[in-house]
C-alpha cells in the first residue's frame, strides 16, 4: 500500500528529500562521534587524564559535509546543463 501522501511523487524526488534529511543526520552522528572515548583514544592526543581531538580537527569533522554539500551543490548546475534535464524520471 503506498501512502496517499506520496502518490503524486516521483521516486527521484523521494530520494532527494531523504538526502536532505540525512544530510541532517549526519551532521548529528559527526558531532557524535567525536565525543565517543575509543575515537578519542585513537585519533586524539593525551591531555592530563583523557584524550583530547584539537579544535581544528573537530571543526573540519563537523564542517566537511557542509563542505562536501557546498561543492556538489555549485557542481550540479554545470554538469545539468552538459548532461541536460532530459534524465530526470518525474513526469511533467
Amino acid at each position: 500500500m503506498t501512502c496517499p501522501f506520496m502518490a503524486g511523487i516521483a521516486d527521484a524526488d523521494r530520494f532527494a528529500c531523504v538526502g536532505g534529511l540525512l544530510w541532517g543526520y549526519d551532521a548529528q552522528i559527526g558531532g557524535g562521534t567525536l565525543s565517543i572515548p575509543a575515537f578519542r583514544r585513537d585519533f586524539g592526543t593525551p591531555f592530563r587524564d583523557d584524550w583530547v581531538i584539537p579544535a581544528r580537527w573537530q571543526s573540519a569533522f563537523s564542517s566537511a559535509s557542509s563542505i562536501g554539500g557546498l561543492f556538489g551543490g555549485l557542481s550540479v548546475g554545470i554538469i545539468a546543463d552538459k548532461v541536460g534535464y532530459v534524465w530526470h524520471p518525474s513526469p511533467r
